[in-house]
């Protein structure tokens, strides 16, 4: 276990995980070209997937 931990703690510092990367970062991305906010209309409904804005806008400031 502590192999795998030393391991895998030189990735930690990647902005996105794989399994996040299909469904959160188009959305992240489009919040920063559109300028961030936490109104419904900060991106389109099919980028956020009627998820709260919260977390677009933390990744995207």
């Amino acid at each position: 276990i502590v192999g795998f931990v030393v391991f895998k703690s030189q990735h930690l510092h990647f902005p996105y995980l794989w399994d996040e990367t299909y469904s959160y970062v188009p959305a992240v991305l489009k919040m920063v070209e559109n300028g961030s906010g936490l109104l419904p209309g900060a991106i389109p409904e099919s980028y956020s997937k009627g998820h709260p804005l919260f977390f677009y806008f933390l990744a995207s400031s």
